[in-house]
């Protein structure tokens, strides 16, 4: 499987959970042996990568969408809305609700 292939993969499953594990084996490489060629490649981590594929999801369905945060964090594979608010908070700097406001607010 080649780095586009691996990447797809990445892009078609970022709501579910274990990713880059499942990607691992998929082209029978080890976990670790895997992480390293994908570091080597890509200058992060398959994990990182997978969680920015996460995070642009998440943005895009709390700004465009009336679904609940409970329902964008079960479309992206979080087994709770507590999960998830951390998750985007680390990574966007406010939490989803204040994201949604802001997003209306701006439209």
């Amino acid at each position: 499987m080649t780095l586009g292939a691996q990447l797809a993969t990445f892009a078609v499953h970022a709501a579910e959970d274990g990713v880059p594990d499942e990607v691992a084996r998929s082209v029978g490489l080890s976990r670790p042996h895997f992480f390293m060629l994908f570091k080597d490649q890509m200058n992060l981590t398959p994990n990182v990568y997978w969680n920015t594929l996460r995070m642009e999801e998440a943005l895009r369905q709390i700004g465009n969408s009336e679904e609940s945060l409970t329902c964008v964090a079960c479309n992206l594979g979080f087994t709770a809305q507590a999960n998830f608010t951390r998750f985007f908070r680390d990574h966007a700097g406010v939490p989803p609700t204040i994201y949604r406001e802001a997003a209306r607010t701006a439209a």
